[in-house]
């Protein structure tokens, strides 16, 4: 059976570029890949399909309740497999629940079988967990997922409420989920997200380093394979490909509530991370609610 991953994260951060990049990694490994992007704007297998307009699957699911998946599924020159879901009207629906309903067609109509896939990627685009995008996660379609964040707060705020939406619904702690540093060049990205990951168990897939030359070729329709195969960004997306090939270590997960996550941040807004760990902060949260004076900052 293929392995289904869910590459989620802040939107604008690049993980369509990612993902596309990792995709053809796989592919020149000799894995059968599937790449499906449930984005309006369809612009997930647009580096793969190098420009080429895709067809909506859902679109068409939507008017007449049936459909040939075939039909809609294209191999890219590089030899991944391309589906592009497509959007719905504005106000209507939610978006997320094309991916369940997308993943019912594909096995009824047994296309992993007929492909010889080992991996199906969903490229989920939003930023807010809903129940929508947690429906992949709670009817098991998905078997793990990757959280693309860069070392900003507005991402670690987003990967965290993906975090706290995936402990929710799943009501275990045991659900496989890892970190995809980006943006790594800058130093504290590491610092950022190595102790975030302390602080809640998620596990680092890696550190990307090399987002600015993956983007520069992106922007020239090409991925790292194309124009540079042999260059540090391509083996460090190899490298990526290789890992996500091994299980996760399967850690204890606790996501921090907003304010926790806050005051968290402020440490490092204000020069330095320090040493404290998220456990003073809840013991004083308790103590201010039961009318102490407790603080987050020693």
């Amino acid at each position: 059976m293929a392995k289904r991953i869910c590459f989620s994260g802040k939107s604008g951060i690049g993980k369509s570029v990612i993902l596309s990049n990792l995709s053809e990694a796989l592919a020149r490994m000799g894995y059968g890949v599937l790449q499906i992007g449930n984005d309006c704007g369809m612009t997930s297998t647009f580096l793969l399909m190098k420009g080429q307009e895709m067809p909506a699957m859902m679109e068409e699911y939507r008017e007449k309740y049936t459909v040939s998946a075939k039909e809609y599924i294209a191999e890219s020159p590089c030899g991944v497999y391309c589906l592009e879901l497509g959007g719905i009207a504005a106000g209507c629906g939610c978006q997320a629940r094309s991916v369940s309903i997308a993943d019912e067609i594909l096995r009824e109509q047994r296309i992993e079988e007929q492909l010889g896939l080992d991996f199906i990627l969903y490229d989920i685009s939003g930023d807010i967990p809903c129940t929508g995008y947690s429906l992949p996660v709670r009817d098991g379609t998905m078997q793990e997922s990757i959280i693309v964040t860069s070392g900003a707060y507005s991402s670690i705020s987003t990967a965290n409420s993906i975090l706290t939406a995936i402990l929710k619904i799943r009501k275990s702690q045991e659900f496989p989920i890892r970190l995809l540093g980006s943006g790594a060049e800058d130093g504290r990205t590491e610092e950022r997200l190595t102790e975030y990951s302390r602080q809640t168990g998620v596990e680092i897939l890696d550190f990307l380093h090399c987002d600015g030359e993956i983007h520069r070729l992106a922007g020239k329709g090409r991925t790292v394979w194309e124009a540079e195969p042999h260059s540090l960004a391509a083996a460090q997306i190899r490298g990526i490909a290789e890992r996500l090939l091994q299980d996760p270590v399967g850690n204890p997960l606790q996501a921090m509530d907003r304010r926790e996550l806050f005051l968290w941040s402020r440490r490092w807004a204000g020069g330095g991370w320090g040493s404290e760990s998220i456990e003073p902060c809840r013991r004083n949260f308790e103590e201010a609610d039961e009318g102490g004076t407790g603080s987050c900052h020693q």
